[in-house]
């Protein structure tokens, strides 16, 4: 039930969306929708503006390089940075900020305050050094558990191989005298 309202209050969203976009009137939106596909329109521009790109990459090329120049250009920030605004512009981007400045300095405050109250530095610093002593010394111990059984493992397969050797030359011996007698008893 709980899904149906909150599919039923996306559904009244998305259409007071479209009403926004398209239009209220339902001529309007019907040759709307008719005529306008986002998903298919933004692809075809996509495709041509990289066609565009790879055609002509003498005229695309400077704007690429230029980007992190039109990027700078385009920062809110850069005014400021430049120092071309006056006090009374800085002044009134403060004001406009101050409910936000004061929820960030309340929230802070809070922070500081219950850092101070719910965390005892010492007890904390205590309890979790004690518990890193002993993780660290499992890891040394598995350190060493893993190194002497990767070694044990690496003795056995030189072992393993020394016995495929020995056998396959055993083998390779004895197929030369089964071939030897072979051929002397196809002489006889």
């Amino acid at each position: 039930m709980r899904n149906m309202s909150a599919l039923d209050a996306l559904e009244r969203r998305l259409e007071a969306l479209e009403d926004a976009v398209f239009g209220a009137d339902e001529t309007q939106r019907r040759h709307v929708e008719d005529d306008f596909n986002a998903v298919e329109r933004l692809l075809t521009l996509a495709k041509a503006a990289g066609n565009a790109a790879e055609q002509r990459p003498d005229r695309i090329a400077p704007v690429l390089k230029r980007v992190h120049d039109l990027d700078r250009l385009v920062d809110p920030n850069l005014a400021e940075e430049q120092h071309l605004m006056d006090e009374d512009a800085k002044y009134d981007l403060v004001l406009a900020q101050e409910d936000k400045l004061r929820r960030t300095a309340r929230l802070l405050e809070k922070v500081a305050e219950a850092e101070k109250t719910s965390l005892d530095k010492a007890f904390v610093n205590d309890g979790l050094e004690a518990k890193l002593k002993t993780l660290t010394m499992l890891h040394l111990d598995q350190t060493s558990k893993a190194d002497r059984v990767t070694k044990e493992s690496l003795e056995l397969m030189s072992r393993y191989n020394d016995l495929v050797k020995t056998i396959s030359e055993t083998f390779a011996g004895y197929e030369l005298i089964v071939r030897k007698a072979e051929h002397q008893k196809a002489k006889k």
